[in-house]
């Protein structure tokens, strides 16, 4: 699978036992090779039965790996008193570290979508600050407009994450790297 995607890929472990693959060893990044991706396999499998031998592995993804761009998480949550919450941060391994994420009540609009993501104290690697590369702020602001309207029509799902979403240079757009939806 890895040679048809061509390389390199990224490998990660499936498992809806499994929240936090990282934590797992259950991730391999820059796989460049038939024979990297047959030793990573094989790595994720005993690095996830060694770490947590009661998840139950369906499978491994594999996909081409993205370089470049900021990783940021989108979320949904369904509060009891306000309805769909969104969320809005730096993502990837960050979001636990740092915390830095911003909520909305839905529906989310073009503007509160901004504030999201300017109000967030790592907004300037966003944004090209110090000489960074701007990145696509159009992109995410539609995404958390979209996904503030999906929680409005799917009353059904009760918490979304997207984490990490990598957002690419100024209008390259974004690829969801990793989402999970629970009903």
């Amino acid at each position: 699978i890895a040679e048809k995607i061509g390389f390199p890929v990224v490998m990660k472990v499936f498992s809806d036992d499994i929240v936090h693959k990282f934590d797992v060893k259950g991730v391999y990044l820059n796989v460049n090779s038939a024979k990297e991706a047959r030793e990573a396999y094989q790595a994720i499998h005993k690095n996830v039965s060694e770490k947590m031998p009661e998840a139950k592995v369906t499978g491994i993804y594999v996909a081409k790996m993205i370089t470049g761009g900021e990783e940021v998480i989108l979320g949904v949550k369904r509060d009891p008193s306000f309805g769909p919450v969104i969320m809005f941060g730096l993502g990837g391994i960050f979001v636990e570290i740092f915390r830095d994420v911003n909520f909305r009540v839905a529906p989310v609009n073009e503007q509160a979508a901004e504030e999201m993501i300017l109000n967030t104290r790592s907004s300037g690697m966003l944004t090209g600050a110090r000489g960074r590369t701007p990145r696509d702020i159009a992109m995410i602001r539609t995404c958390i407009q979209r996904l503030s309207q999906l929680a409005i029509d799917c009353p059904q799902i009760k918490e979304l994450d997207i984490n990490p979403m990598i957002v690419l240079d100024e209008g390259k757009g974004c690829f969801v790297a990793d989402a999970k939806i629970m009903l």
